[in-house]
This record gives structure tokens, C-alpha cells and sequence, in this order.
């Protein structure tokens, strides 16, 4: 079954139902406009009429308040299902699930009110769940859709915008975002993972990223990098994206362009990997765009840009 075409969150059915009673009765309408048309139009033909058919052409009261009055049914009808569908996913319920939503340039991340931090959404089913959704200052709009919840948001820089479900169904669902935000839009994916109740409790009073994990844990600093969406813009493979691949990156020579717009060569030490995240546009990567990676002065602690660092030596 294709993801999305069966809803899984509780407002889902209300949101089909009023999608078909629309596109429903709006076919309904197109099928007898165009069938009246074209039977008019071949019987009052200028071959087929005969003059008294056109002539003293009256208006028919009947008719009148028929395209009128069932238009009008018609409109009622949809502005009900699609009223109810909409209170139905705009009444946020109390006493919910709050997990806090970053979506930046290219990456989501997700905060817990234990101050654990995924860039996997992982949620229990059966539950009411807040998402407080945020960009940072600097970035540009994003819109966090899932499409088995039938539920679409806008992620606005220095805004909290929010958005809710209830998940009836265990599985993994995919996290899009559907407002074009620059070059690596369609890459800013992610997943919920939804799971019972008591797997959810284990995970979350426990000190893992991840529930279900099999194999062993990524390296500190990898971790960082991945919470930080910095794999969204660097390739750990050989691979130019938006930004340099941090394959093999440490302790090379770079060409940059300078504050003084001169092409110089750097050494990409520890020093230089560090103003490269602190201060991403004072020097940039020949071949590079500048303003595009944001600042994570005051953002990434000291200890955790070490780990980095310390991840991307090892990194060959």
C-alpha cells in the first residue's frame, strides 16, 4: 500500500470524508454542465433548429431556481464536512504530549520535555502530541507534512507555530516539507516511528537516540552533526552537496575565498574547522555559495563542537 493513502491519524477520516463529498459533487456538477451542453449544443444547431425553436425564447422559472438552489445545497454540504474536518484538526487538545520541532535548512530535529534530542520523530500511539514547530532567525519558511496524518504546518523563523495528531496505527511515517525552502528541499526528510505505549515509556526514561537500534552507537560527534542537520549540506562520502564533503576534510589544504575577497590557502586544522562553524561566511570554499550555512555561535556548545571535530579527524 502506498504511504499516505490510508490515514493513521485521528483526524484523518474527517479530512478524506470532506476531500470526496468535494470532489465528489464537484464531478457530479461538471458531468451535468457538460452534458447539458453538449446536448444543447447539438440539438439547437444551426442544421438541426428550426427558426420557431429561437424564437420568443422565455425565461423558465423552474430551471432558474434549479441551477440556484442545488448549487447552493451543494456548497452547504461541502462547507459543513469541510468546517467539521477543520475543527477537527485545529482543536489542539489539553493535557498533550509537547515535543518541540526545529525544521532548518535541511533538517528536522526534535526536543522531548526531557531534553532529549532526535532528528527521528519516535511518538506512542494512542496518544494526544503537540508539536511546538520553530526556525531559527535567518533561515526561511518550511512546512512540516506528513501525508498519512493529512496535516500540512507552516514552520516560520522566530515564530512557534503548532500543529497535533493522535497516531491510531503503529508504523513509520515520512516527515516532508512541502514549502520550497532552496536547493536540497526535497532532501528534508525525515520519520515518525510510531510504537506502543510501554516501548515508547522504556525509550524515552532511557539513555538511548534510538528504540530499535541493532547495532552499535554512532560517535558522539556524529550525533552532533546529525542533530545539527549538518548532513544535509555535507556528504560523508566524496560527494559535493551544498557544502563541502567532510570526507577526509581534517588537516587538508583549502582554497578560500577571504573577507578581502582574495583566494587564499588554508589549512583546515582544528582552528579553522572551528571558525568554519562559528563563523561559516569569513572565509568561504572556493566554489562555494556564501550565506547559506547559518552561524552556530551560541547555538553548539564547546564540548559538543570538540566532539565534531574530533569525529571529523577521524573521518579519512
Amino acid at each position: 500500500m502506498i504511504e499516505g493513502i490510508n490515514g493513521v491519524s485521528s483526524y484523518a477520516a474527517d479530512i478524506d470524508r470532506a476531500n470526496i463529498i468535494v470532489h465528489g459533487l464537484s464531478l457530479f456538477m461538471l458531468f451535468v454542465v457538460l452534458g447539458a451542453m453538449f446536448i444543447f449544443a447539438y440539438k439547437y444547431s444551426e442544421k438541426r433548429a428550426r427558426p420557431e425553436d429561437t424564437k420568443n425564447i422565455k425565461h423558465y422559472l423552474p430551471i432558474e431556481f434549479a441551477w440556484t438552489i442545488i448549487p447552493t445545497i451543494f456548497m452547504m454540504i461541502m462547507f459543513y464536512y469541510g468546517l467539521e474536518a477543520l475543527k477537527a484538526q485545529r482543536t489542539i487538545p489539553e493535557n498533550a504530549m509537547i515535543v518541540k520541532v526545529e525544521g532548518k535548512k535541511w533538517s528536522w530535529s526534535f526536543e522531548y520535555s526531557n531534553g532529549k534530542k532526535t532528528d527521528i520523530l519516535y511518538l506512542p500511539v494512542h496518544t494526544d502530541v503537540v508539536l511546538e514547530m520553530t526556525a531559527p532567525i535567518g533561515d526561511v519558511t518550511h512546512n512540516f507534512y506528513v501525508p498519512a496524518f493529512r496535516n500540512k504546518e507552516d514552520v516560520v523563523p522566530g515564530k512557534i507555530t503548532k500543529t497535533w495528531f493522535n497516531i491510531n496505527r503503529l508504523g513509520t511515517y515520512d516527515i516532508e516539507c512541502a514549502e520550497y525552502c532552496g536547493t536540497r528541499h526535497a532532501y528534508m526528510l525525515s520519520k515518525i516511528v510510531a510504537m506502543s505505549k510501554n516501548k515508547f515509556d522504556k525509550w524515552f526514561n532511557s539513555d538511548s537516540l534510538e528504540p530499535t537500534r541493532k547495532v552499535k552507537l554512532d560517535p558522539k560527534g556524529l550525533v552532533v552533526l546529525k542533530q545539527n542537520g549538518c548532513i544535509s549540506c555535507h556528504s560523508l562520502e566524496p560527494i559535493k552537496l551544498v557544502g563541502p564533503s567532510f570526507k577526509g576534510i581534517y588537516n587538508r589544504e583549502v582554497k578560500v575565498i577571504d573577507s578581502n575577497k582574495n583566494l587564499v590557502t588554508m589549512i583546515s586544522d582544528e582552528a579553522y574547522l572551528k571558525d568554519a562553524i562559528l563563523k561559516p561566511n569569513k572565509e568561504i570554499v572556493d566554489g562555494y555559495m556564501a550565506n547559506v550555512m547559518p552561524s552556530y555561535e551560541n547555538v553548539i556548545s564547546e564540548d559538543d563542537i570538540n566532539e565534531m571535530i574530533n569525529y571529523l579527524k577521524e573521518l579519512k
